[in-house]
């Protein structure tokens, strides 16, 4: 896609959904057509060795655009790092976000403040982040989920996630402020760092207070209520695990615990 789709879709005033693949394409470029795009409401981009979408021609621009009205966000890149592109956008009405790169090994780095700076400079009402092959050290994480205390669902695919981030999650009582507040779902595979079973259970345990009522007086919870707060499921590599998680009794209760696909039940 180059200046003639460009100028194309600069007339696209109505555009909800756009999916670009391998496009040949600058980021100047993208500006233009999504600036003409007011409406748009769901971006798919893939790149595969496309450097200038991810670089600015002129690197003294830093102005963020801003995507008033985009909900919905995947960002998938081959062999380059998708950090400066994160850079150059703003969504404030953001609620799903799935973000993945491939990078050859030693390339990938050791931190990645771009998602924290992006959720920071957008404060979006994030419910769903799906991350995979993201380089995040220990502040990364710590800066990113500070901004969204909204995040119901947190998916962590080949990413070193260090067992302090686990500390951090924990649920403590008022008047702290904790990470990830209304977190539901989180999934962690494919974990290059051991995760400590003790660390895991101290977190579950912290976070279950379901208050939902069981469908019969004997029995966990079939199904939670809309509004529930409580961590409600937990999806882990049994290969990544160290030690033992000791979470019988919550699983009674209706807790899910699902380690290498397979539920964990209570007996």
């Amino acid at each position: 896609m180059g200046d003639y789709a460009s100028t194309t879709l600069t007339g696209c005033h109505s555009l909800r959904s756009l999916l670009l693949t391998s496009a040949t394409i600058t980021l100047e470029q993208f500006k233009l057509f999504v600036t003409h795009c007011p409406l748009l409401e769901s971006i798919l981009l893939t790149v595969n060795n496309n450097p200038p979408l991810l670089t600015m021609t002129n690197p003294k621009d830093t102005y963020a655009l801003p995507l008033p009205h985009l909900t919905e966000l995947h960002l998938f890149s081959a062999n380059d790092n998708i950090g400066p592109f994160l850079d150059q956008i703003s969504c404030p009405m953001l609620e799903k976000f799935v973000l993945a790169q491939n990078l050859e090994d030693g390339a990938h780095g050791t931190s990645w403040p771009h998602l924290g700076l992006f959720l920071g400079r957008s404060q979006p009402p994030l419910r769903y982040l799906d991350l995979a092959s993201i380089p995040m050290a220990l502040k990364d994480f710590l800066d990113s989920f500070k901004e969204v205390p909204s995040l119901k669902s947190l998916n962590l695919d080949d990413i070193a996630v260090p067992d302090e981030l686990f500390r951090n999650l924990l649920l403590y009582p008022e008047p702290y402020q904790p990470l990830l507040p209304a977190l539901q779902s989180l999934t962690v595979t494919r974990n290059p760092s051991a995760i400590n079973g003790e660390s895991l259970t101290a977190l579950i345990l912290s976070r279950w207070n379901c208050q939902c009522k069981p469908e019969n007086p004997i029995g966990g919870i079939s199904e939670h209520c809309r509004d529930c707060q409580s961590l409600q499921s937990l999806h882990i590599d049994g290969r990544d695990l160290r030690g033992t998680m000791h979470v019988t009794a919550i699983i009674e209760q209706g807790f899910n615990l699902v380690i290498s696909g397979k539920t964990i039940s209570a007996s």
